[in-house]
Protein backbone atom coordinates (compact mmCIF):
# COMPACT_ATOMS: atom_id res chain seq x y z
CA UNK A 1 0.00 0.00 0.00
CA UNK A 2 1.47 3.38 -0.88
CA UNK A 3 1.17 6.58 1.05
CA UNK A 4 1.04 9.68 -1.16
CA UNK A 5 2.42 12.27 1.25
CA UNK A 6 5.18 14.82 1.08
CA UNK A 7 7.92 15.09 3.64
CA UNK A 8 9.95 18.22 4.30
CA UNK A 9 12.93 16.80 2.38
CA UNK A 10 10.77 15.96 -0.62
CA UNK A 11 9.20 19.41 -0.93
CA UNK A 12 12.12 20.63 -3.05
CA UNK A 13 12.06 17.56 -5.31
CA UNK A 14 8.41 17.60 -6.43
CA UNK A 15 8.08 15.75 -9.75
CA UNK A 16 7.00 17.62 -12.88
CA UNK A 17 3.82 17.08 -14.92
CA UNK A 18 3.59 13.56 -16.34
CA UNK A 19 6.04 12.45 -13.65
CA UNK A 20 5.47 11.05 -10.19
CA UNK A 21 7.92 10.29 -7.43
CA UNK A 22 8.56 7.13 -5.45
CA UNK A 23 10.48 6.54 -2.22
CA UNK A 24 10.79 3.02 -0.82
CA UNK A 25 11.16 2.81 2.97
CA UNK A 26 12.57 -0.56 4.14
CA UNK A 27 12.39 -1.61 7.78
CA UNK A 28 12.21 -4.70 9.98
CA UNK A 29 11.10 -5.49 13.53
CA UNK A 30 7.61 -4.14 12.90
CA UNK A 31 8.81 -0.92 11.30
CA UNK A 32 11.21 -0.04 14.14
CA UNK A 33 14.61 -0.76 12.53
CA UNK A 34 15.62 0.67 9.14
CA UNK A 35 17.48 -1.65 6.75
CA UNK A 36 20.54 -0.09 5.12
CA UNK A 37 21.77 -1.39 1.74
CA UNK A 38 18.60 -3.29 0.87
CA UNK A 39 18.38 -4.01 -2.86
CA UNK A 40 15.29 -2.36 -4.41
CA UNK A 41 14.09 -3.11 -7.94
CA UNK A 42 11.44 -0.96 -9.63
CA UNK A 43 9.77 -2.55 -12.65
CA UNK A 44 6.70 -2.19 -14.84
CA UNK A 45 4.68 -4.86 -16.60
CA UNK A 46 4.36 -4.16 -20.32
CA UNK A 47 2.17 -6.59 -22.26
CA UNK A 48 3.56 -10.00 -21.28
CA UNK A 49 6.98 -9.02 -19.94
CA UNK A 50 8.43 -7.22 -16.95
CA UNK A 51 10.48 -4.13 -17.82
CA UNK A 52 13.26 -3.14 -15.42
CA UNK A 53 12.99 0.56 -14.62
CA UNK A 54 15.61 1.11 -11.91
CA UNK A 55 17.63 -0.61 -9.19
CA UNK A 56 18.52 1.21 -5.98
CA UNK A 57 19.89 0.61 -2.50
CA UNK A 58 18.57 2.07 0.71
CA UNK A 59 20.47 4.59 2.85
CA UNK A 60 21.16 4.52 6.61
CA UNK A 61 17.51 5.49 7.21
CA UNK A 62 16.29 2.54 5.14
CA UNK A 63 15.04 4.82 2.35
CA UNK A 64 15.76 5.17 -1.33
CA UNK A 65 16.18 8.59 -2.89
CA UNK A 66 13.12 10.03 -4.63
CA UNK A 67 13.01 8.69 -8.15
CA UNK A 68 10.87 10.21 -10.88
CA UNK A 69 8.68 7.83 -12.85
CA UNK A 70 6.54 8.48 -15.93
CA UNK A 71 2.80 8.85 -15.25
CA UNK A 72 -0.28 9.73 -17.29
CA UNK A 73 -0.96 13.47 -17.60
CA UNK A 74 -2.37 15.29 -14.59
CA UNK A 75 -5.50 16.10 -16.63
CA UNK A 76 -6.50 12.39 -16.39
CA UNK A 77 -7.16 12.89 -12.68
CA UNK A 78 -9.05 16.17 -12.97
CA UNK A 79 -11.74 15.07 -15.41
CA UNK A 80 -14.08 12.12 -14.96
CA UNK A 81 -13.96 9.34 -17.48
CA UNK A 82 -12.29 6.06 -18.24
CA UNK A 83 -8.72 7.41 -18.39
CA UNK A 84 -6.49 6.01 -15.66
CA UNK A 85 -5.01 8.87 -13.60
CA UNK A 86 -1.96 6.97 -12.34
CA UNK A 87 0.84 4.65 -13.46
CA UNK A 88 1.37 1.20 -11.96
CA UNK A 89 4.80 -0.11 -10.94
CA UNK A 90 6.14 -3.15 -9.08
CA UNK A 91 8.62 -2.88 -6.20
CA UNK A 92 10.82 -5.81 -5.12
CA UNK A 93 13.09 -5.65 -2.06
CA UNK A 94 15.84 -8.18 -1.25
CA UNK A 95 18.19 -8.30 1.73
CA UNK A 96 20.34 -11.24 2.91
CA UNK A 97 18.75 -13.21 5.75
CA UNK A 98 15.23 -11.90 5.05
CA UNK A 99 12.31 -12.99 2.91
CA UNK A 100 12.09 -11.06 -0.35
CA UNK A 101 9.08 -8.77 -0.63
CA UNK A 102 7.34 -7.84 -3.84
CA UNK A 103 4.67 -5.12 -3.94
CA UNK A 104 2.63 -5.34 -7.11
CA UNK A 105 0.62 -2.56 -8.75
CA UNK A 106 1.95 0.36 -6.73
CA UNK A 107 0.09 3.45 -8.00
CA UNK A 108 2.15 6.54 -8.88
CA UNK A 109 0.21 9.76 -9.46
CA UNK A 110 1.54 12.77 -11.37
CA UNK A 111 3.04 15.59 -9.26
CA UNK A 112 3.04 13.43 -6.10
CA UNK A 113 5.68 11.48 -4.20
CA UNK A 114 4.48 8.06 -3.04
CA UNK A 115 6.19 6.49 -0.03
CA UNK A 116 6.08 2.69 -0.29
CA UNK A 117 6.70 1.05 3.11
CA UNK A 118 8.27 -2.43 3.08
CA UNK A 119 8.65 -4.40 6.31
CA UNK A 120 11.09 -7.30 5.91
CA UNK A 121 10.65 -10.55 7.85
CA UNK A 122 13.77 -12.51 8.90
CA UNK A 123 14.27 -16.01 7.55
CA UNK A 124 14.37 -18.85 10.08
CA UNK A 125 17.84 -19.68 11.39
CA UNK A 126 20.01 -21.95 9.21
CA UNK A 127 18.28 -20.89 5.98
CA UNK A 128 20.59 -18.02 5.06
CA UNK A 129 22.31 -20.11 2.40
CA UNK A 130 19.02 -21.24 0.90
CA UNK A 131 19.65 -24.83 2.00
CA UNK A 132 17.66 -26.89 4.45
CA UNK A 133 19.37 -28.30 7.50
CA UNK A 134 18.10 -31.73 8.56
CA UNK A 135 18.21 -33.14 12.09
CA UNK A 136 18.06 -36.87 12.80
CA UNK A 137 15.61 -37.32 15.67
CA UNK A 138 16.49 -40.97 16.38
CA UNK A 139 17.76 -42.07 19.78
CA UNK A 140 21.51 -41.35 20.16
CA UNK A 141 23.81 -44.35 20.57
CA UNK A 142 25.37 -42.79 23.72
CA UNK A 143 22.04 -43.02 25.52
CA UNK A 144 21.79 -46.76 24.81
CA UNK A 145 25.30 -47.31 26.22
CA UNK A 146 24.48 -45.28 29.33
CA UNK A 147 21.39 -47.32 30.10
CA UNK A 148 23.37 -50.55 29.86
CA UNK A 149 26.13 -49.23 32.12
CA UNK A 150 28.65 -48.75 29.34
CA UNK A 151 29.53 -45.16 30.37
CA UNK A 152 31.05 -44.02 33.63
Amino acid sequence: MSNNTYTQNQANSTPQDNKGGLVVSVTTARDTRPIMNAHVVISKRNASREQLIRTLTTDANGRTPVIELPTPPLSNSTSPGSLIPYAIYNVRVDYPGYYSVENLDVPIFPNNVAVQPVNLIPLPLDTYTGKTKFFNESEPSDLIEEESGGRQ
